[in-house]
């Protein structure tokens, strides 16, 4: 996820999805916070399958669903 917050600063954030597990181990759903960052620039998902699915335009306190394209 690449962010940018009020003063112009770019950060990014890393998360790792793996298969998923029982009773809320290793979820497949991810929430990731902005911290000081008001802006979401741009969401860059690479598939284990080789895929890389970029997403843009993103708002804060938004939900998306996001399955691999093939």
């Amino acid at each position: 996820v690449n962010l940018t917050d009020v003063k112009g600063q770019k950060s990014l954030r890393y998360r790792e999805v793996n298969c998923g597990g029982s009773f809320g181990s290793s979820s497949l759903t991810q929430i990731i916070g902005l911290g000081k960052n008001n802006k979401i620039d741009s969401i860059e998902i690479k598939w284990a399958g080789g895929t890389i699915q970029k997403l843009g335009n993103m708002k804060q306190d938004q939900k998306i669903i996001v399955n691999e394209m093939k």
